[in-house]
Order: structure tokens, then C-alpha cells, then sequence
């Protein structure tokens, strides 16, 4: 995804996106064999009723497994090539469209034609259309902003693209309480990761409410790491570590 928003810019590509409505629920049917029988209470009519689930639903695991066969299928039946090595990144040369989708969330860069000036994004929207319920085709157009899974990406008015995290950091540093924090540029410091690790072999851990905290901080901050500041994956990954069971000093390197 990151590759595909640094080689665009807005003169040569149109960058566009939707959204799915309820997507698992839009996943293929499963086989007879599959079927669940399912009690449910309506709760405005306090009914009871026995009822067939034929399809994955969210919170369901099978739901992500069938949704991902779902959307590949679909993709494949609209021309798209999956990437090898990059599972749900998609290309099409004929239309000259390259797609990422983060579970029903696509994100399409489409080349512009050199003569008319016009790409394929309409219809890229009209063949996902023909398989699925969408929101309405978002464009990235200067001065505007797409928001997509915390990422603002947004287009100066000479074309270029940019991508941020800013909402995202903010946030965290307002539930840190860290809105004027210094910046850091050692994200780890040995001697603390030796406390740790004294602290680890003492079992010296914090309490569930820390714990939980922790692994709050923990989960934003990989997120970050996926996403935007890739520069502190390797932090993250040490921190994470010790999620199952954090000592005091984890909760200041969480901060640091």
C-alpha cells in the first residue's frame, strides 16, 4: 500500500476509494453441509425463533477466511492479478489499476491515459458495483483528504501525495497525557530493557488494570508501526513481548 501511494501522484493517477457495506455478510454462501442452526430472540418483539446461518457473520471466525476467498474471487472475475508476495494488493495492466484491500476497504491507484486524461476508475467502481454493495466512489482531488484505516492521504495542488498518521499519534499521546512530550531519538535504552528483563526474571508484574493499559498502548503503537512510522517496528516488537505479562517498566517504556 505504501509503495502504491509513493509512486502516484495526482496529474498521472487517479486515487480513488469506497467502501462495503457489511462485507462478510456479502461472502459466499456456504455449503449445505456447513450450515449452522441458530436460536435468536428478537429483542424489539422478545420472539424466539430457530433460524439457519448460511454464511460467515462478523465476530464469527470463518468470517475473515471466507470474506478474503470472497473478495479474490471477485477480483479475479474483474481481471485483477493478485501480488505473489503481497497478499490483497491487486493489479490489472489492461486498465492499469492497482488495487490494495484491507478487509472491504479498497484503495485504487489508476493510471491516467496519456491523451485523454482520463482513467479507469469509474469503471473499477461499476465492476465492484456488479459484485457487491458499495458507498459511494471517493477521489482524491487537491486541497481534499481520504481517510483510510487512520491514514489521512491527501493531495497538494502541484500533485503531490502525502501520507500521515497525525490523528492517530495525537490520540495517543492524549491518553498518554503526553501532549507536550519531548521527542526521542533512542525509542529503547538497553539499561531499561536489562531492568525489564530483572524484573521479568523476578516476577515482578503489574497489576491487570497496567496490564491492561500496556497492552493498549502496545497495540497503537504496531498499529503506528504497520501503517506510517515503520521507523519504530523493531521498538514495538520488544515492548510487545512482554504483553502477557508486563513489568513496572514497561509502563515507562510504553512512554518512551
Amino acid at each position: 500500500f505504501r509503495l502504491m501511494i509513493a509512486m502516484a501522484n495526482g496529474i498521472d493517477f487517479d486515487i480513488v476509494t469506497t467502501d462495503l457495506f457489511t462485507a462478510f455478510l456479502q461472502a459466499i454462501d456456504w455449503p449445505r453441509e456447513m450450515w449452522l442452526l441458530v436460536c435468536l430472540t428478537d429483542p424489539e418483539t422478545d420472539v424466539t425463533g430457530w433460524y439457519w446461518m448460511t454464511g460467515p457473520i462478523y465476530g464469527l471466525q470463518q468470517g475473515a477466511h471466507d470474506w478474503y476467498q470472497t473478495i479474490r474471487k471477485a477480483m479475479a472475475q474483474m481481471g485483477f492479478t493478485e501480488c505473489v508476495n503481497a497478499p490483497s494488493t491487486y493489479f490489472n495492466a489492461e486498465m492499469k489499476i492497482r488495487v490494495g484491500i484491507h478487509v472491504d476497504d479498497p484503495i485504487a491507484i489508476c493510471e491516467k491515459d496519456k491523451v485523454t486524461g482520463k482513467s479507469n476508475a469509474q469503471w473499477f467502481y461499476d465492476s465492484l458495483q456488479s459484485h457487491f454493495s458499495c458507498k459511494e466512489l471517493v477521489f482524491l482531488t487537491p486541497g481534499g483528504e481520504i481517510d483510510y484505516c487512520s491514514m489521512r492521504i491527501q493531495m497538494q495542488d502541484d500533485g503531490t501525495i502525502t501520507l500521515d498518521n497525525d490523528r492517530c499519534v495525537q490520540k495517543i499521546l492524549d491518553d498518554a497525557d503526553m501532549q507536550d512530550c519531548n521527542p526521542s531519538k533512542r525509542p529503547l535504552a538497553k539499561d531499561m530493557l536489562a531492568i525489564v528483563q530483572e524484573e521479568y526474571n523476578d516476577e515482578n508484574f503489574v497489576d491487570e488494570e497496567q496490564k491492561t493499559r500496556h497492552q493498549h498502548y502496545v497495540g497503537e503503537v504496531q498499529w503506528l508501526a504497520q501503517t506510517t512510522h515503520i521507523g519504530i517496528a523493531t521498538a514495538a516488537s520488544i515492548i510487545g513481548k512482554y504483553n502477557a505479562k508486563p513489568t513496572p517498566t514497561c509502563l515507562k517504556l510504553d512512554k518512551q
